[in-house]
C-alpha cells in the first residue's frame, strides 16, 4: 500500500466519495490540537488522494499524485448529512482550497463556508468537463490569494500569523456579510479559533471588529464572551479593553458600580453604609486596643527570647488570649506556668539576665513532683503554699521508716544535676526543702542562702532520720525524761536489730556526762521499749520475748502525742 492511500487507510486508489469517507474516519482519530503534526500530514494525503480521484474520474491517466502544486479549488457546499466536518486550524488554513470564481465576475468573491469546511458537498454533482478558460483563471486566483497570504505571514508572523491572518479574514466575512448567529457559532467551535483565540494579533484585530462593524444580533457578542469564559458584566482586569469592545458596554469602574447599585437598590445601599460604619467602629475599637497592648506584647516576646536562649526550651506568652496579665507565660513541652518581667539592663556577664521570674523555682517543684511520682511507695511530697505567687516556696519529703534510703539518694543525684544547670546558676531558685521520716523532720535545706551538699543529704536518711524521730517519741512521751531526768544525752543510731522474730530500729542513749550508753530503745512502728544497756539480752526467748514487749507500760505515752499519726499504741519501760 502506497502513500497517500496509506494515510487515509485506503487499500489503493479509490473514488473520491471513498476518500472523504476515508478521511471522515481518519480526522476524528487524529485531533489537530493533541496532534498538529500528524493532522497535517493527513490533510495533505487527502488533498494528493482527491486530486487523483478527480483525475481518474475524468478519465485522466492516474500516477503519483502532484505534491508540488496547488490542489484543486472545491466547490464550497455544505457537509454530507450524518457526518461531522473535521475541525480547521492554521494547517488546513494554508493548504485548502478556494472557491471558484463565477466567469462573469470581474473579481473572485471569498466564500466563508469555503474558508471554514474546506470540503466539497458531497451531494454537489461535479461537472463532466472544465473549460480550460476557466481553470486558467481559477488558477492566476490562487496564484493572488497564496500572494496575498504570505504577505499576511510576514505582517503577523510566521506560520502562526499565517493562521490569524486567516481567521480575521473569517471574522471580516462574519461582519461585511453579516453571516447568521449559527456561522458565527460553528467559527467559535472550529479548531482555527482555539488555535488563535489566545494571540494578542487576533484578540486586536477582533476587539476592533467589533468597534467598527455593526452587530445585527446581539447574543453573537455573549457567544464571543462565552467563548473566552467571560461572564456579562464580570470583566476582566487583564483583558478589560476587549471585554468592552466585544461586548459594547464600557468597562465598569468601582464608582460607576456604586452608583449603579445606589440607584437600583437604595434601601441595600443605605443599610451597607450602616454596616460600614458599625464595622468602621469596631475596627477602630481594635485597633486602638492593639496598639494600647502592643508594649506589652513586645514585652512578652521579648522575654520568650530571654527565656529561650537561657533555659534551652520554648515559651509562650498568655497574654491576650488565656490571660489579662501581661507577666502570665506558658512551657508547651513542660506543660507548666510562671510568671516572668523585664528588670534592668540584660548583661549576662555581670550575671544579669534582664528579667525576673519564677521559671527557676518551676522547674525545681517539676522535678520534685517527678521524684515523689516515682517512689511513691516509700515517700509522700507535700508542699506549703504562700498566700500570693504560684511556686510553693517549702516543700517536706516524708519517708518511709524501713525502706527510705535509696529514694533519698536519688533525690539527693537529682538535686545535685539540677544544682549544675545554666539557668540555676543564673536565677537560682528560693525555695526550702525539709525532709521527714513519719512527719518528723530531720534534715532541712534553704535554697540559695545555703551551697547544696548532696553526699550529706543522701547520708542524713541513714545517721539523722531514725534518732530525731526516737527523740521525738521520747520528748513527747515522756520518756526520755523519765530515763534520764536533768543529765543531758545524746542518741546515737545503732542499726537494725531483730528481736525473737521481729525487727526493731536500735536507738544507744549516751549519757553526755559520763559518756556511757546507759539505755537503748527500739521501735518497729507500734512498740517504743525502753530497757538499761547492761540488762539487755538479744537471743531471748519466746517468753523472754513476751515480757520485753508487754511488761512495765509507760501509761501516760499515747495522752502526751500531740501528733495523731504518731500516737503509740504502747510504750514499755524496763
Amino acid at each position: 500500500m502506497s502513500w497517500p492511500w496509506s494515510e487515509l487507510g485506503l487499500d489503493g486508489p479509490a473514488s473520491l466519495d471513498e476518500v472523504r469517507r476515508a478521511y471522515a474516519r481518519r480526522v476524528k482519530e487524529v485531533h489537530p490540537e493533541e496532534d498538529p503534526e500528524g493532522f497535517q500530514r493527513l490533510h495533505t494525503a487527502y488533498q494528493a488522494a482527491r486530486q487523483a480521484a478527480r483525475r481518474a474520474g475524468r478519465g485522466t491517466p492516474q500516477g503519483p499524485p502532484d505534491f508540488t502544486g496547488e490542489p484543486e479549488t472545491p466547490h464550497p457546499s455544505r457537509p454530507e448529512p450524518g457526518k461531522e466536518a473535521p475541525k480547521l486550524d492554521f494547517s488546513q488554513l494554508l493548504h485548502e482550497e478556494k472557491p471558484q470564481a463565477k466567469p462573469e465576475e470581474p473579481r473572485q468573491k471569498l466564500d466563508f463556508r469555503a474558508l471554514l469546511d474546506q470540503e466539497d458537498s458531497p451531494k454537489e454533482p461535479r461537472e463532466k468537463k472544465e473549460s480550460r478558460e476557466r481553470w486558467d483563471f481559477q488558477r492566476l486566483l490562487q496564484e493572488e490569494e497564496r500572494r496575498r497570504t504570505e504577505e499576511q505571514r510576514r505582517q503577523y508572523g510566521g506560520e502562526q500569523g499565517g493562521a490569524v491572518a486567516r481567521a480575521l479574514q473569517l471574522v471580516r466575512l462574519l461582519f461585511e456579510e453579516q453571516r447568521p448567529r449559527s456561522d458565527w457559532e460553528r467559527f467559535l467551535r472550529s479548531g482555527l479559533f482555539f488555535l488563535v483565540k489566545e494571540e494578542p494579533q487576533f484578540m486586536d484585530g477582533l476587539a476592533e471588529a467589533f468597534r467598527a462593524g455593526p452587530v445585527h444580533n446581539p447574543k453573537i457578542r455573549e457567544d464571543v464572551l462565552l467563548a473566552y469564559g467571560f461572564r456579562a458584566g464580570k470583566e476582566p482586569k487583564k483583558h478589560r479593553a476587549f471585554y468592552s469592545a466585544v461586548s459594547g458596554q464600557a468597562a465598569q469602574t468601582w464608582t460607576t458600580r456604586r452608583r449603579r447599585f445606589r440607584q437600583r437598590h437604595p434601601f441595600l445601599f443605605r443599610a451597607a453604609i450602616l454596616v460600614d460604619g458599625i464595622l468602621l467602629l469596631l475596627a477602630g475599637f481594635y485597633l486602638g486596643d492593639y496598639f494600647s497592648q502592643l508594649p506589652y506584647r513586645q514585652q512578652a516576646e521579648t522575654i520568650c527570647q530571654y527565656i529561650e536562649e537561657d533555659f534551652g526550651f520554648p515559651a509562650e506568652s498568655c497574654y491576650g488570649e488565656n490571660s489579662s496579665n501581661p507577666n502570665y507565660f506558658y512551657l508547651p513541652v513542660q506543660q507548666r506556668y510562671f510568671v516572668a518581667r523585664l528588670e534592668g539592663e540584660r548583661d549576662l556577664s555581670r550575671g544579669e539576665p534582664g528579667y525576673t521570674t519564677d521559671l527557676a523555682g518551676a522547674l525545681v517543684a517539676r522535678e520534685l513532683e517527678g521524684f515523689a511520682e516515682e517512689w511513691e511507695d516509700v515517700c509522700e511530697l507535700k508542699t506549703q503554699s504562700e498566700e500570693s505567687g504560684d511556686t510553693p516556696p517549702c516543700y517536706r519529703i516524708s519517708f518511709d521508716m524501713w525502706d527510705g534510703a535509696e529514694a533519698a539518694k536519688d533525690l539527693s543525684s537529682r538535686l545535685d544535676s539540677l544544682s549544675q544547670e545554666t539557668w540555676y546558676k543564673l536565677l537560682a531558685p528560693a525555695y526550702q526543702l525539709q525532709l521527714e521520716i513519719r512527719d518528723c523532720p530531720y534534715y532541712t535545706y534553704t535554697a540559695p542562702e545555703e551551697s547544696f551538699d548532696a553526699a550529706a543529704m543522701a547520708d542524713s536518711y541513714q545517721t539523722q532520720a531514725r534518732p530525731a524521730l526516737i527523740r521525738y517519741l521520747l520528748e513527747e512521751s515522756g520518756l526520755g525524761q523519765a530515763d534520764f531526768g536533768d543529765t543531758p544525752y545524746q542518741l546515737v543510731h545503732l542499726g537494725v536489730i531483730t528481736i525473737y522474730t521481729d525487727d526493731f530500729i536500735q536507738i544507744g542513749g549516751v549519757n553526755e556526762t559520763t559518756g556511757e550508753t546507759d539505755r537503748l530503745y527500739f521501735y518497729d512502728g507500734m512498740y517504743l521499749i525502753s530497757t538499761p544497756a547492761e540488762s539487755f539480752d538479744p537471743n531471748m526467748d519466746g517468753f523472754a520475748y513476751i515480757d520485753f514487749i508487754y511488761s512495765d507500760h509507760f501509761e501516760s505515752a499515747a495522752e502526751r502525742s500531740s501528733h495523731a499519726d504518731l500516737l503509740l499504741w504502747d510504750v514499755v519501760r524496763h
